[in-house]
């Protein structure tokens, strides 16, 4: 399951809160480590994920959700514009496509795709 990005930032600013501020003596190192804390929590409220790229991504699950026998209820509502709801709406596609009995080529097929699309950005270094 994907974490969100206020839990991300969350735990990013809890261990430093936690394990690097005690261990930095140097009192501008310090205020250095505090004041990135801060500015983690002002990210969290800020950054969203690529809403392209998860509408794409459950747009794609749909066409997989549409090969099973039994209809899918994600499938009766509409894809949701806004960030928060994407996010919400991959999670119970996701949650959807692990219960229904979908054929396995259209399954394979999603899960190249998908391998592809992370391929493709590990090589553009956005995980760096």
């Amino acid at each position: 399951m994907q974490n969100s990005l206020a839990r991300i930032f969350d735990g990013i600013a809890t261990s430093l809160r936690e394990n690097v501020v005690p261990a930095v003596e140097d009192p501008y190192a310090r205020a250095q480590v505090t004041a990135t804390i801060e500015l983690l929590g002002n990210l969290a409220e800020r950054v969203e994920w690529r809403s392209d790229r998860l509408r794409e991504e459950i747009e794609r699950i749909r066409a997989v959700l549409e090969t099973a026998p039994a209809r899918a209820t994600v499938l009766e509502a509409p894809i949701p514009t806004d960030n928060a709801g994407l996010v919400a709406a991959r999670t119970a596609h996701l949650d959807a496509l692990t219960e229904a009995r979908v054929e396995e080529d259209a399954l394979r097929d999603f899960l190249a795709w998908q391998l592809g699309r992370e391929l493709r950005l590990l090589r553009t270094g956005m995980y760096n």
